[in-house]
């Protein structure tokens, strides 16, 4: 039977994507972001890959890898398109995830907790709210929109937005630190842990039903 033990190999794999995502999320690079993502789908893929070709007592984990993964990415991942002003299609598939998890009015939204973890690192982690920095602001219609801070007078900040609407006057609680890519990668992050999960709880659970089913 594979016995998955959790050896300091895997706990180092571990660490290793964590502090991978949580870099990617707290730099907001665009070029960090795509490449933890891609890494993501490199995982899932290899995974897919072994549950197929892969025999004997390792299958279960490579099975339960791709199982827990792609259900991750088809979960987080699912979205419409961001209304914002029209860019580059490279651009948009890049953030789409991000721009269009900010808008609450989507019904579509990812309602993982994760996304609920992501929301609190954004906050904490980046994002400035002196005049001048750049945010994500809240719209009378409840959704997120970039724009500029360009004044607080202790209670209220005045919003420029980006696409050239008049200036609005927005509540603390109404602003986000400007992080378009953070979801690509922390979703990236949190989809590789699940797939690992996945792949640990099928070999544990199935691994022993096939050993019992042999003997």
């Amino acid at each position: 039977m594979f016995r998955f033990r959790f050896s300091l190999l895997h706990f180092l794999i571990v660490i290793t994507l964590l502090a991978v995502g949580l870099g990617a999320l707290a730099s907001g690079s665009r070029l960090a972001s795509s490449g933890v993502y891609t890494l993501f789908l490199g995982m899932i893929c290899l995974a897919l890959a072994g549950a197929i070709i892969v025999r004997g007592d390792a299958r279960p984990f490579w099975i339960g890898f791709a199982v827990f993964g792609w259900a991750y990415s088809l979960f987080a991942f699912e979205s419409g398109s961001p209304s914002a002003p029209q860019r580059a299609w490279a651009s948009v598939w890049l953030s789409r995830i991000s721009y269009s998890n900010y808008n609450s009015d989507n019904s579509s939204d990812s309602h993982l907790i994760t996304t609920e973890i992501i929301d609190f690192l954004e906050d904490h982690l980046t994002g400035s709210r002196s005049v001048g920095s750049k945010v994500m602001a809240q719209w009378t219609s409840g959704g997120y929109y970039s724009g500029t801070i360009q004044s607080y007078d202790g209670a209220l900040y005045t919003i420029a937005w980006d696409d050239g609407s008049t200036p609005m006057a927005v509540a603390p609680a109404g602003i986000k630190g400007y992080t378009p890519y953070a979801r690509l990668s922390g979703h990236s992050l949190f989809g590789a842990l699940a797939g690992l999960l996945g792949g640990i709880l099928a070999a544990g659970f199935f691994g022993t039903r096939q050993e019992k089913a042999l003997a």
